[in-house]
């Protein structure tokens, strides 16, 4: 059973995707609804949920600003879909790491296909366990780099440098790849999520915010598209496929 809290300053549109919840996903419960930015942050931290349907146009703060806060507060696995009448903001949520985009009204072909997504992504080996467990820390795996808290959701790849001899992480909002302990091996990695997807033998990516891929490179979504170079092997191609159905 999956956890979701509406948020969303239009009744009429709460209660259309609480009733289309309702009739259409038997396995989703709806733990709460908020009609601002406000009683929405206290929702998610006091109730976790699995999943958040986030209007972008609220009375105190914009659904896109609000998202950066909600996401430190949802479980590891925990999903942001944004919903708008406005079709204009799709890029700029994608940007900050929405899961999916539903416009409004909300078409059912539509809603069946991100509820879809929802539930591959929860049943995901390793992903139900980890909604029990809670966030993953990276602390043991990062050397004396401590001028921040990093979360996976933070990080879009993970290289192996050669020349170092270990791992690295490309976190966003930090220019040089944050350094992880020597000891560190792809197996421990491999390990953290099943949305860390490996590409090759020097690449991992956090499936998240990959665009899309071509000529067997992946392109990011922003703050990650000056990533460049991340080359997808032939023994990894099928599995990353898989995700772009």
């Amino acid at each position: 059973m999956m956890t979701a809290v509406i948020i969303d300053d239009t009744l009429t549109a709460l209660n259309a995707l609480s009733a289309l919840l309702k009739e259409r996903c038997p396995d989703i419960q709806v733990v709460g609804t908020a009609d601002t930015a406000a009683s929405g942050i206290a929702l998610v931290i006091r109730q976790k949920p699995q999943v958040v349907f986030l209007d972008v146009e609220l009375p105190d703060m914009s659904g896109l600003d609000l998202m950066y806060e909600l996401v430190g507060e949802l479980p590891r696995n925990g999903k942001i879909v944004i919903y708008s009448a406005h079709t204009k903001y799709i890029l700029r949520a994608m940007r900050a790491m929405a899961f999916d985009f539903l416009t409004k009204p909300i078409n059912s072909d539509d809603f069946d296909e991100v509820i879809a997504r929802l539930r591959e992504m929860q049943t995901l080996p390793g992903n139900q366990a980890a909604a029990q467990e809670g966030e993953v820390s990276l602390a043991e795996l990062i050397g004396n780099y401590s001028k921040r808290e990093i979360r996976l959701r933070d990080v879009a790849c993970i290289h192996y440098n050669s020349a170092q001899r270990r791992w690295e992480l490309d976190v966003a909002g930090i220019d040089a790849p944050v350094p992880l302990r020597y000891n560190v091996h792809s197996k421990d990695l491999e390990n953290l999520s099943p949305e860390l997807v490996r590409v090759s033998k020097e690449y991992m990516v956090n499936i998240n915010y990959v665009r899309d891929f071509s000529d067997d490179v992946c392109h990011f979504f922003p703050p990650f598209d000056n990533i460049k170079g991340v080359v997808i092997s032939r023994r990894y191609r099928s599995q990353l496929k898989k995700y772009f159905k």
